[in-house]
């Protein structure tokens, strides 16, 4: 097996570990809304050799988490559907910080990490309750129903915070914990 195919690899089963430790996180009592995906867009935007990767990847793992969710509200377990008609702002918001990822690419460090974790977390945090706010029947389509959207999504933006601040750590982190000792992927990185 090639260097890029092993790495290519590794990449991904970070972001499946990622998705696998959301799901077990979440059979406990959880901060809402403190997920993986943010992490996971940032991570494979700034790693994923071909940025075509970093899409698929990204909103595959995007869709299964909102199918096993959609799966669990049909059968009762949890209130809220996976699929909802203001998804298309979620999964925007999501390309948005893959681009963030991309914008990324060659100058990974705590820094940049921390940087984009936040900025994708308040660019996310805009698209989707903007979604909200223009699909949904809760709040009038003014502005000030559009101020008072945003002003009810700050206690959920505390753990979409906080899950894009932790997870990224980990991705980034155990990704560049395993780049030390392999300096060929350490020049195969961009390649596309």
């Amino acid at each position: 097996m090639s260097d890029q195919a092993k790495r290519f690899l590794v990449l991904v089963s970070l972001i499946a570990s990622a998705i696998v430790l959301s799901i077990v996180l979440r059979a406990f009592p959880h901060i809402p809304n403190m997920a993986p995906i943010a992490a996971i867009a940032l991570f494979s935007g700034a790693y994923f050799a071909k940025k075509q990767w970093a899409f698929v990847i990204t909103f595959l793992a995007l869709f299964l988490s909102d199918a096993v969710l959609h799966i669990q509200y049909l059968i009762g377990v949890r209130e809220f559907a996976g699929f909802y008609p203001n998804m298309i702002f979620v999964y925007t918001g999501i390309a948005m910080v893959i681009g963030i990822g991309l914008l990324m690419r060659n100058k990974v460090n705590a820094f940049t990490v921390l940087g984009g974790a936040l900025s994708g977390s308040v660019l996310f945090y805009i698209i989707s309750n903007f979604g909200v706010w223009l699909m949904g029947t809760m709040y009038s389509k003014t502005f000030a129903g559009l101020v008072e959207c945003y002003v009810a999504g700050i206690p959920f933006y505390r753990g979409t915070l906080m899950g894009d601040v932790i997870y990224s750590a980990l991705l980034f982190g155990a990704f560049g914990f395993i780049l030390q000792s392999k300096t060929n992927w350490k020049l195969a990185k961009v390649r596309s």
